[in-house]
């Protein structure tokens, strides 16, 4: 599945926002310890830290909102072009899991 152009700045934006909450939230959740305030020093203390948190967790809200105004919308342009319902759910670009996935998935558990 080839990924557009939208769709790769997106996951990068995801991928960033998601390292960057982890970076933040550990911290905060555990601040009470030595190592958290010493992460925390390091990019201006707990409020900064708290301001950073809040900014990434926006930013992961923003990039899953694009990306399903992105998927609804390839889906309803798909859907004007005579593309069926059905397909568009079962198809194997589809995110709906199918069996193909399901016997993905038991392979790899038997593996």
């Amino acid at each position: 599945m080839n990924l557009s152009k939208l769709n790769r700045v997106v996951y990068l934006f995801l991928l960033v926002a998601f390292v960057g909450l982890v970076a933040t939230g550990l911290p905060l959740k555990f601040g009470g310890n030595e190592w958290a305030k010493r992460v925390a020093a390091l990019v201006g203390g707990f409020q900064t830290t708290s301001v950073w948190h809040h900014f990434f967790a926006i930013t992961l809200m923003v990039c899953c909102a694009a990306h399903i105004v992105s998927s609804l919308s390839a889906a309803f342009q798909r859907r004007r072009q005579g593309t069926a319902w059905r397909q568009l759910i079962a198809s194997p670009d589809s995110p709906v899991p199918n069996r193909r996935d399901l016997h993905d998935f038991l392979r790899m558990l038997r593996w």
